[in-house]
């Protein structure tokens, strides 16, 4: 269906994703958002899922966080057209605490793309061991509580070699 607001829907606590592949966009019907979760989606993990569309716009961000605290998100894959300052993972209204990302491959290819994952400013937890490609910029992540703690690696030009963050 063209222009769902999301795919999935994640309102409760305790909920394991995992091995899921998720097409939220071909060259007809772009979903607005892959994933889409409300505040009680306390000790979510997505794990293993491979996030995927066609290089075409529509589909604003794979995940969309509001609330919830200790989440994981490990091992996934994502390449898609995402809002530039958006990307992969969009954590909005809600501060999430005791977040976990991490071993993440994502790939945010709309023009100007500029950041892979952005979080509320309050929001806090670890991010490490991501590698991140963006078309532009030096920031691909927006999160001012969040703590980076190594190795996450981001290209802001296709055909380069990553830089650690």
């Amino acid at each position: 269906v063209d222009a769902v607001t999301a795919m999935i829907n994640i309102s409760a606590a305790n909920v394991t994703l995992r091995g899921c592949e998720i097409e939220h966009a071909d060259g007809t019907n772009q979903a607005i958002l892959g994933l889409l979760t409300t505040a009680a989606a306390d000790r979510l993990l997505i794990e293993d899922c491979h996030f995927h569309g066609t290089a075409n716009a529509g589909t604003v961000a794979a995940m969309r966080i509001v609330g919830g605290n200790d989440i994981v998100i490990r091992g996934n894959r994502c390449i898609g057209d995402y809002t530039t300052t958006l990307g992969f993972i969009d954590n909005v209204t809600t501060a999430s605490r005791n977040l976990f990302i991490v071993d993440n491959q994502i790939f945010n290819r709309t023009a100007a793309s500029a950041v892979a994952m952005t979080f509320v400013a309050t929001s806090d937890g670890m991010i490490s061991r991501n590698y991140m490609q963006v078309l532009t910029g030096t920031a691909p992540i927006v999160g001012a509580n969040m703590s980076w703690v190594g190795g996450n690696y981001y290209a802001a030009t296709d055909a380069t070699a990553g830089t650690l963050i």
